[in-house]
């Protein structure tokens, strides 16, 4: 009887090369990397073949799991472009792969122009102990485009030539191979295939042939091999294959309990009543549970009590749905410990760095892989007190900190590494682009959270440590102010989707004024969590038209024009009671300086220090009014403030 890990072996290196295949005919033919479901004769919208092979609804493989464990492929504009162990891999524009770069060596791929391979080099460097070497396989082909020489070099030296012959009886294809190796005597082999499944081997060392008798499912693949020699059955092999079709098709999970022969249990899952082979699955820690992972759906079962070694053999449990479509889950037991499945795998248990904190309800577990040193944040929604909570991945972060607008808290949460940040205030912050602010930290700017005027309740955002080379924060008093009108889902009094009301924003400054359709529009004013406030108009939640600022913490005030949350147009800066700037503001940045005579203290009439002509400056009136501010054509205009002997008072016409 032949070993069949050895048989399988030899198939599987038969398959693994087919770059063109034309498994019908030309079954041993080689390809540089197989990737594509025709490489290993699958047909149909195969998902996965039997827990070792995944492929994408494009029939490319995407992961192989074998002894070094889960490997991905990868594709760009359906052309492979990394494999599982390359560091390098190049293709030609016809999809031929040329290249591959190992830790170990290079392999130069070389082609006909049937796009058949006709030359494999491999180079190994030189190394400690180790000379340089060069090996070659060269390939030979008939007219019908089947192979019929394979010669092995080493170092340019001839050290193994393969001769193939071919017969076809019926739709069999019968495969003759001579072997001859230097200073040995050939040797034959004759395999036997039927639409590229193999049906029997034999070689000359073997008195009687292996035949392989197959059941067959609608596609056309083998789901059960059965190993005959000399007519005695001995060996049978069950195969699982999962296609996409049957995504939406019923399932009835099950474990049915089977007995070894020291009596202990044997927990077999079970498919609408059949044998199901999977690798996706295992049991709970702390219980006698089968955790169960469907990973087509993305969907956990659970069965219990699967492994309780005093079920009688033939027991049968079904299965019960805990998680719907998704590949994440978190499992705290009895004694409160705390468990990540990720595609059904504990990422835990490989994982040299790891932490987990609860913001509320809110669970959130980091770890790094022992192995890659990835590094993963896992986020779970309301998770406290359940033994099963379906979670999220984060986005991979450079910096694994996240930060997200918390409902119930009605607060802004920073998490770093799995854990709440602490000692972290959104007072004094700081805008950085159009959206983010940085967040001090014992006095020192720390942390950047780049979408913060765009939070959404319970979102997780990606944020980053602050990098004085490259985060620009503007210090002086021309500095644009964050925006925290977003939503109006925390409506203090009124109303404040379409009418007048108060609003208190995310990071809790104060919004009051007429809304329209959640969003101030019209006069309004916002008091920040820093001191500072805004009187003026709004458009759509943005400072628009004329209005006042005033920052506190330097004592400086603005009066003048807005656009799109801007200072933009006329206006000047007053601090501590003295007029510092002022003229035509483009987006926050003074582009023409109307102050010049009035700094100065030039006057352009005896009664006007200043331009009040087309300019700033600043008149007294015969009856003893005054007004400072802009002029136009000798009138005054835009933005200024009239005194009259009996009160003052600012206005923007």
């Amino acid at each position: 009887m032949k070993n069949i890990f050895a048989i399988l072996a030899l198939v599987i290196s038969i398959q693994l090369f087919a770059q063109n295949v034309d498994m019908e005919n030309a079954p041993e033919n080689p390809v540089a990397l197989p990737y594509k479901l025709a490489h290993f004769n699958l047909k149909g919208d195969v998902y996965n073949y039997d827990s070792r092979l995944y492929f994408n609804k494009e029939g490319f493989l995407i992961r192989k799991s074998d002894y070094t464990g889960e490997n991905t492929y990868t594709y760009k504009n359906g052309k492979l472009i990394g494999d599982a162990y390359s560091n390098e891999l190049k293709v030609s524009d016809n999809g031929l792969i040329t290249l591959r770069s190992t830790n170990y060596s290079t392999i130069d791929y070389s082609y006909n122009d049937k796009g058949l391979l006709i030359s494999v080099i491999e180079t190994k460097p030189e190394a400690y102990n180790s000379p340089l070497k060069i090996d070659n396989k060269k390939y030979v082909y008939d007219a019908q485009n089947r192979v019929i020489k394979e010669e092995i070099y080493s170092s340019q030296i001839l050290k193994e030539t393969t001769t193939y012959t071919y017969k076809k009886i019926g739709n069999t294809v019968q495969v003759f191979a001579e072997v001859t190796k230097t200073d040995e005597k050939p040797y034959h082999t004759e395999k036997h295939y039927i639409n590229g499944r193999l049906i029997l081997s034999n070689d000359q060392y073997d008195a009687i042939p292996l035949k392989i008798a197959s059941k067959l499912d609608s596609y056309g693949n083998s789901i059960e091999d059965k190993h005959i020699n000399g007519g005695t059955l001995t060996d049978t092999f069950n195969y699982t294959i999962i296609y996409y079709s049957e995504a939406n098709n019923p399932k009835n999970y099950t474990v049915f309990i089977k007995k070894a022969y020291n009596g202990s249990i044997i927990p077999q899952i079970q498919k609408n009543g059949g044998y199901f082979y999977t690798k996706s699955n295992s049991q709970l820690e702390s219980t006698l549970d089968m955790l169960f992972y469907d990973d087509l759906t993305k969907n956990y079962y659970i069965a219990k009590n699967a492994y309780d070694k005093t079920l009688p053999e033939g027991t049968t449990i079904k299965f019960e749905l805990i998680s719907k479509n998704n590949e994440v889950l978190s499992y705290i037991n009895s004694k409160e410990e705390i468990i990540i499945f990720n595609n059904c795998e504990n990422v835990l248990k490989n994982s040299e760095e790891k932490a987990a904190s609860f913001n509320i309800n809110h669970l959130f577990v980091y770890t790094k892989n022992t192995k890659t040193k990835q590094e993963q944040t896992f986020f779970f929604k309301d998770a406290k007190g359940k033994t099963f909570t379906s979670g999220i991945l984060l986005p991979e972060n450079k910096a694994p900190l996240y930060y997200y607008h918390d409902k119930t808290t009605d607060g802004v949460v920073l998490v770093f590494k799995g854990q709440l940040v602490k000692n972290v205030s959104l007072n004094n912050t700081k805008k950085i682009g159009d959206c983010g602010i940085v967040i001090n930290q014992e006095g020192k700017p720390t942390y950047v959270l780049p979408d913060y005027c765009k939070l959404e309740i319970d979102k997780i955002y990606a944020g980053r440590f602050y990098d004085a080379t490259l985060d620009k924060v503007v210090e002086n008093e021309n500095q644009e102010i964050t925006n925290s009108i977003a939503t109006n889902k925390n409506c203090i009094s009124g109303n404040c989707t379409n009418g007048y009301g108060k609003y208190k924003a995310i990071n809790g400054d104060i919004i009051e004024g007429f809304f329209t359709n959640e969003k101030v529009n019209g006069f309004g004013s916002q008091t920040y969590t820093t001191g500072d406030t805004y009187t003026g108009n709004y458009i759509d939640g943005k400072r628009e038209g004329y209005g006042i600022y005033i920052w506190k913490s330097i004592n400086t005030q603005y009066y003048g024009e807005w656009k799109n949350d801007k200072i933009h147009g006329y206006g000047y800066l007053v601090n501590k009671n003295e007029i510092t700037q002022a003229g035509i503001y483009t987006n926050g940045k003074l582009t023409t300086d109307l102050l010049i005579d009035y700094k100065n203290k030039k006057y352009s009439t005896s009664n006007c220090l200043g331009d009040c002509n087309n300019g700033f400056g600043s008149i007294k009136y015969s009856g003893g009014d005054s007004y400072t501010g802009f002029f136009i054509n000798g009138k005054s205009a835009k933005v200024g403030k009239h005194m009259w002997i009996k009160f003052d008072k600012v206005f923007a016409e």
